[in-house]
């Protein structure tokens, strides 16, 4: 009877913990909220739930973010007194620094690069507009001045008239061919230089010179995780593990 009296007693004190051991509500307010919380080897994961149940007493609470170094901080859990633990990550990690100084790098390369390549396209594509039009506007004006001014001619009468549009006629004329002379010279001109930069553009953009840029991307390890001697994880609020390994939710 004494054994039977003995053996509930023990299963009582596992299952049903006395006052002494009872625990209290610790809850985490971290910024950034995407940060990660260790006590003792038990992780948090701050977007899953921001408060555990501790027994009281002393622990060390580490926290940690993709950016940031790892903070650490004593706290005291005391019996009937539920807890806020109110901590912010201000510290950038070497890596993370790392990280934005490559991006800082890599923007201002895509920015010389992308200037680079308009100016290629732009010369070309400046160059190969200027061969196909040259002066071809201004042509097509005195070509039109010229048709109106030898219409007026046959319809003048007056000697003076005809005289001033005879006159306004040769000039319209010579003004078109120095014109079409300085027509020809930019079509000739540019062409070539087309031609020319169209090739170096090709190179440009096929060639060795236009290196490939690639993006920085930053991938931080959880230094939290790695070294939890808990087989879970994360546990939920209020769920604590016992020295057999039974889970017990109170």
């Amino acid at each position: 009877m004494n054994h039977l009296k003995f053996l509930l007693l023990l299963v009582g004190v596992i299952i049903f913990p006395s006052s002494s051991s009872a625990q209290e509500l610790v809850t985490f307010n971290i910024l950034p909220k995407t940060a990660f919380v260790r006590v003792d080897g038990q992780l948090l994961d701050l977007s899953q739930k921001t408060s555990i149940k501790l027994s009281p007493g002393q622990y060390v609470v580490e926290v940690w973010a993709p950016e940031f170094e790892v903070l650490k901080e004593s706290i005291q859990v005391e019996a009937g007194k539920p807890l806020s633990v109110n901590l912010g990550l201000k510290t950038q990690s070497s890596a993370y620094k790392e990280f934005s100084n490559a991006r800082t790098r890599y923007n201002t390369a895509v920015l010389k690069r992308t200037l680079k390549d308009g100016t290629f396209l732009f010369v070309t594509g400046g160059l190969t507009y200027a061969a196909l039009t040259g002066r071809k506007g201004k042509l097509n004006e005195l070509e039109d001045l010229i048709n109106n001014r030898s219409n007026a001619y046959d319809l003048a009468i007056s000697p003076d008239r005809i005289e001033s549009i005879a006159s306004q006629y040769n000039q319209a004329v010579a003004d078109y061919e120095d014109t079409q002379k300085t027509h020809n010279t930019i079509v000739t001109v540019t062409s070539v230089l087309a031609v020319a930069s169209g090739v170096a553009t090709y190179f440009y953009f096929k060639g060795d010179g236009r290196k490939k840029l690639v993006k920085p991307v930053f991938s931080a390890e959880n230094p939290l995780a790695g070294s939890s001697f808990r087989k879970r994880s994360y546990l939920s609020p209020g769920t604590s593990e016992s020295l057999f390994g039974l889970t017990l939710n109170f």
